[in-house]
Order: C-alpha cells, then structure tokens, then sequence
C-alpha cells in the first residue's frame, strides 16, 4: 500500500531530524529512511539507518551513543508530530547484528 501524507511528513521529519543532529555534531553520513515490521498491535517503527565511514563514535560503549541519540530523535519528533512515534535508529546494521 502507498503511506499517507501522514506516514511521508513522518519520514520525512525523522529524516531531517536526524540530519540536523549529525550536522550539529559535524559527522558526514548517509541516511535511508523506511517503515519496519509492525508489532503486535500493528505499528510500525520508523527506521532510521545510518551509512558512512567511521561512525562507530555514534554507537559507543554498549551502544550508549546510540541509544541516546534514538531517544533524543523520538522526543523531538513526537513533540514536532505531537503524538509518541517510535523511531529505530541504525549504525551500519549494528542493531539487526546485535539481535541476530
């Protein structure tokens, strides 16, 4: 099915919102936007991942970087939206390796 104008302006937010973020902390990288599997409930996170060399400083200890810039991304876009969405941030697939 098509997304709504609704589902574009989300990924169309989440996508600036992170651009910014990463122009703000001066780290060069590339981004590619989409919908992820629905859960139970059938909502589907945003994913949002992220390419480029040496982006390791954006994972961290632990993922610790990582995960704080996932939060800082949901609550500036749900504050924009203002309605809670989930967004899943990525480093070069470090999550979907993490869960395999």
């Amino acid at each position: 099915p098509e997304p709504s104008s609704e589902e574009d302006e989300l990924l169309n937010i989440s996508e600036k919102t992170v651009s910014e973020l990463l122009a703000k902390m001066k780290i060069e990288a590339k981004l590619s936007v989409s919908y992820g599997e629905a859960d139970e409930d059938g909502h589907r996170p945003v994913c949002v991942e992220l390419h480029g060399d040496d982006l390791s400083i954006l994972i961290g200890h632990r993922a610790e970087i990582l995960n704080a810039l996932q939060y800082i991304v949901n609550l500036i876009v749900s504050k924009q939206l203002e309605r809670w969405v989930q967004i899943v941030v990525d480093v070069e697939g470090y999550r979907s390796r993490r869960e395999a």
